[in-house]
């Protein structure tokens, strides 16, 4: 807040914040794969073509299966909260965010 303090910004600039609460589990499946797919240039450890590891990374995140009060739920929606794959997700899909945003701005 001290770096903040008095700091204005041009009239040429918007400021704006992407607030995300329980991101993980609200990541919609298409995009965590559409994400990940706009990105495969970047992969350098390819051992398989593009489309079976889009379906092995579909396969994981639609197989994600956990306990409450005794009864086993299939999660529906998002990423899971325990995997490893949620955080990487998480920010490709926030850059992506963040790259159309500022084409729109742009």
């Amino acid at each position: 807040m001290k770096k903040l303090n008095g700091f204005s910004l041009n009239n040429n600039y918007s400021l704006i914040s992407l607030d995300a609460i329980s991101l993980f589990t609200n990541i919609p499946l298409d995009l965590a794969i559409k994400s990940i797919s706009d990105r495969w240039r970047f992969i350098t450890h390819r051992c398989i073509p593009k489309d079976e590891f889009l379906k092995a990374l579909r396969l994981v995140l639609e197989s994600t299966f956990f306990t409450f009060d005794d009864n086993i739920y299939n999660q529906k929606f998002g990423t899971p909260m325990d995997s490893s794959l949620s955080p990487i997700i998480a920010d490709l899909v926030m850059e992506n965010l963040e790259q159309s945003i500022g084409e729109i701005w742009n």
